[in-house]
C-alpha cells in the first residue's frame, strides 16, 4: 500500500502525549497498553494490505496518535474515503483488551453500577434508540418476538424491549457488566456473535451500537448477522458518524477500527448484502437484508457522491474542524488567562 502523510495538526505527531488531560486519570493503562503496542508486535496488531472497502491501494495519513497519545496511523482512503487504521487489532489482543482496559479508558473511574443505573433510566439513549426503532416499524413492532445485540456491554439497549416483554439476548466479555444485565433478568452471553450462531438464534431486530468501528473484520460479522437475523428482520446501526456537529471523537479512541459517514457505513452494507431503509450522520441507521451485493470496483455508486471526491472532502472537512477547535482552545485558555490576572490584581 502507497501512504502518503497530511496531518490534520501537529497535535497528532505520534509523541506519547495526551491531547487531553482527563487521560491522566488512566495513565497507568496507558503506558500497559502502549508497551504492549511496542513490545509484543506482530503478535498485537497486523497492517492492512488494502482498503478493506474498494481494495484501494493509496491512502493518506492524516493522525499517527489517538487522544490517549497510543501509536496509531488513521488514514482515509484516497479511492473511496473510507477512514480507518492502518493496523488492525489481532484476535488474541483485542480480546485482551476489551476484557482488561477498554472500560477503564471509556469510563475513567465511574463504576459499572452507577452507570448501569444512568444507562437504563427513561432519559438515557437506549430509550431514544428504542423510540427510533419503534417509529420505524410502526404497527409490525408488536410482531417482534426476539432482539440481540452484540456487543451489548451491560445490556442497556436491550433494557426498554424487555421490560415490553420481549425476549432479548445479548453478548459482550466483560464480566462485571454482562451480570449487571443478568442481575434485571435478561440473558447475555459472553463472548462474540459467535455464541449467538451456536445457539441458533433467529432475531426479529439485531442492534450494533457503537461496534461496527470496533470489528477488525466487519464484513464477516455481517455475513454472521445474515444467519441470526429472519428474512423481514432489521439492523440497527448506530456510530458516531464524522459528519457528527463538528465532532472529532472517531479521531481520538484506540480501538476505533474504522470511523464512518453514512455514504460510506452504505458502501461497506452493500457489500454485506443489506439495504439502507433510514439513516442519518449522526449516525442512527435501519438496514434490512439485500440479496443482491455491490461490487464497489465495478463503480457502482447507486447515485451517491463520486467517492475519490468523498475522500478529499472528508479529509478538508477534518482539517477545518480541528482548526477550529483550535482556535477556541485557544481562545479559553486566552480568556482563563485574562481571568487569573484579573483575579491577582484584585487580590494585590
Amino acid at each position: 500500500m502507497h501512504q502518503t502523510t497530511e496531518l490534520i495538526s501537529e497535535k497528532y505527531q505520534d509523541d506519547g502525549k495526551p491531547t487531553h488531560r482527563s487521560f491522566t486519570k488512566v495513565k497507568a493503562t496507558i503506558k500497559e497498553i502502549d508497551n504492549i503496542l511496542r513490545t509484543r508486535q506482530p503478535s498485537v496488531r497486523k497492517s492492512h494490505e488494502k482498503c478493506p472497502l474498494c481494495s484501494g491501494n493509496n491512502a493518506v495519513i492524516f493522525a499517527k496518535k489517538t487522544s490517549e497519545g497510543l501509536p496509531v496511523n488513521r488514514q482515509i482512503c484516497s479511492n473511496c474515503g473510507l477512514v480507518y487504521l492502518a493496523e488492525y487489532l489481532l484476535p488474541e489482543f483485542a480480546e485482551e483488551f476489551y476484557s482488561k482496559f477498554y472500560y477503564r479508558l471509556l469510563y475513567r473511574g465511574v463504576s459499572a453500577e452507577s452507570l448501569f443505573e444512568n444507562r437504563i433510566s427513561t432519559k438515557a439513549f437506549s430509550w431514544k434508540r428504542h423510540q427510533y426503532v419503534k417509529e420505524y416499524l410502526g404497527k409490525s413492532y408488536e410482531d417482534v418476538k426476539l432482539v440481540i445485540e452484540i456487543g451489548c456491554n451491560d445490556g442497556c439497549n436491550l433494557y426498554p424491549y424487555h421490560l415490553e416483554g420481549k425476549t432479548v439476548i445479548g453478548c459482550d466479555f466483560d464480566e462485571e457488566r454482562i451480570n449487571l444485565g443478568r442481575q434485571v433478568g435478561m440473558t447475555i452471553h459472553k463472548g462474540d456473535v459467535g455464541v449467538l450462531l451456536e445457539k441458533g438464534y433467529q432475531a426479529d431486530i439485531v442492534i450494533l451500537s457503537h461496534v461496527i468501528d470496533h470489528l477488525t473484520h466487519p464484513l464477516e460479522i455481517l455475513k454472521k448477522i445474515k444467519t441470526i437475523l429472519t428474512s423481514k428482520g432489521i439492523l440497527y446501526i448506530e456510530n458516531p458518524g464524522i459528519y457528527c456537529e463538528g465532532n472529532l471523537l472517531g479521531l481520538s479512541r484506540f480501538e476505533f477500527t474504522y470511523w464512518f459517514e453514512l455514504g460510506t457505513l452504505q458502501d461497506l452494507l452493500d457489500l454485506g448484502g443489506f439495504n439502507l431503509m433510514l439513516g442519518d450522520e449522526t449516525i442512527r441507521s435501519i438496514f434490512v437484508q439485500n440479496k443482491d451485493v455491490t461490487n464497489l470496483e465495478n463503480g457502482n455508486n447507486n447515485g451517491r457522491t463520486n467517492r475519490n471526491k468523498r475522500a478529499k472532502d472528508t479529509l478538508k472537512y477534518l482539517k477545518q474542524i480541528e482548526t477550529e477547535n483550535l482556535k477556541t482552545q485557544s481562545g479559553m485558555i486566552g480568556l482563563l488567562k485574562k481571568f487569573y490576572y484579573y483575579l491577582k490584581t484584585i487580590s494585590d
